[in-house]
């Protein structure tokens, strides 16, 4: 148990093996037993876990000569009394402290202070398996809204697009037999919104939308990154939060009075904006289990400036579940991004060209 605690404590393997290298070759051989000294001393891994044990089977060995003498057994003839062998079972229980103790330091030291963030602000981090476990199951059809909002956009996206002109004759009508009554029990949606001022509206639209037959799953209070975890999410308070974003380079974007809009380059939504901690979705790797169960996915993308950012993670991480989604409708915010003058061509283009191949919709 104590070599257990002093390799937990350790932070060099190679000082861990030191010490139980001198330890052992301060040993006599002839106390310890030959054979298991000449194993000891000989194991030349550097890894905390086998410097344990060496400390342990040779030093250990050593420390019961020196205590009490070993007992002996009756020697055959011809054949010397000799210490009887270190038991593999009390090895093995220094194994397992060792291992228990190693893993729930693990475990503390690269949580707690995670934890503690998230206890206090009442968050819990996004799962990959949980978030996962609710997307609907024998959808056919998967329309996924990202910056769902109050939530108006959630069955209303997909029709719109499906009238769009800049879509094939084929793509309108993959769409259209979606979205027709007689697939709606296979036909499914899902949504995305990090504000959590609109966690009360979207709990009644998802409600409405299940009690009418609809197959519907809405993330409130949930954004969508590179990652699964937690992320700090700007809410505007005065734009009635369509300005709010997960992106802290996005500029602030004002109304006057006449209804007109204006970008305010001079401050980011960093400095003007209240910060939440809400739960992350890595989006790419949800496109990847759900064009795994769906053969029709299509992806809507109004993230305020943070798509940039995702489309080359996704096109770095996951080109293949990207590139399997049957059309991606993305409102870019290149007025509000200084960094990104250009790159809404350069994706798109990337995006549409082979080998990808996707049809993309500007949105909004």
């Amino acid at each position: 148990f104590r070599a257990g605690l002093w390799a937990r404590h350790s932070v060099d393997y190679d000082d861990a093996w030191t010490r139980a290298r001198t330890r052992a070759s301060s040993t006599d051989p002839a106390r310890v037993g030959d054979k298991v000294w000449r194993s000891c001393v000989a194991r030349g891994s550097r890894r905390t876990i086998h410097a344990v044990l060496a400390m342990k089977t040779c030093a250990g060995v050593a420390d019961q000569s020196e205590e009490a003498p070993a007992p002996h057994v009756a020697a055959g003839p011809g054949k010397d009394e000799g210490p009887a062998p270190y038991t593999a079972a009390g090895l093995g229980k220094y194994v397992a402290l060792f291992v228990l103790a190693a893993v729930s330091a693990a475990a503390i030291a690269g949580r707690v202070e995670t934890d503690v963030l998230h206890r206090r602000l009442n968050v819990s981090p996004a799962s990959s398996a949980t978030v996962d476990a609710q997307i609907p199951h024998h959808c056919h059809c998967l329309f996924i809204d990202v910056g769902l909002n109050n939530g108006d956009s959630l069955i209303q996206w997909p029709r719109e697009a499906a009238d769009n002109a800049r879509l094939s004759p084929d793509q309108r009508r993959g769409m259209r037999q979606c979205l027709s009554d007689m697939h709606v029990n296979a036909t499914c949606y899902v949504g995305f919104e990090a504000n959590p001022n609109f966690n009360a509206r979207l709990l009644d639209v998802e409600k409405a939308l299940l009690s009418s037959g609809r197959r519907v799953k809405i993330f409130r209070e949930t954004a969508v990154s590179t990652e699964d975890g937690t992320i700090e999410f700007m809410v505007d308070t005065e734009g009635h939060g369509l300005g709010s974003s997960a992106e802290p380079s996005k500029a602030v974007v004002t109304r006057s009075k006449d209804g007109q809009w204006s970008t305010d380059f001079s401050r980011s939504i960093k400095d003007a904006y209240q910060k939440v901690l809400v739960p992350s979705v890595d989006l790419g790797r949800f496109l990847h289990t759900a064009t795994q169960r769906s053969p029709f996915v299509a992806v809507k993308l109004d993230v305020e400036g943070l798509e940039y950012k995702l489309l080359r993670h996704m096109l770095q991480y996951y080109p293949h579940a990207l590139c399997k989604c049957k059309l991606l409708a993305i409102e870019w915010h290149e007025r509000m991004m200084l960094g990104e003058r250009g790159s809404a061509l350069k994706l798109t283009s990337a995006l549409t060209a082979e080998p990808c191949g996707v049809p993309v919709l500007q949105w909004g």
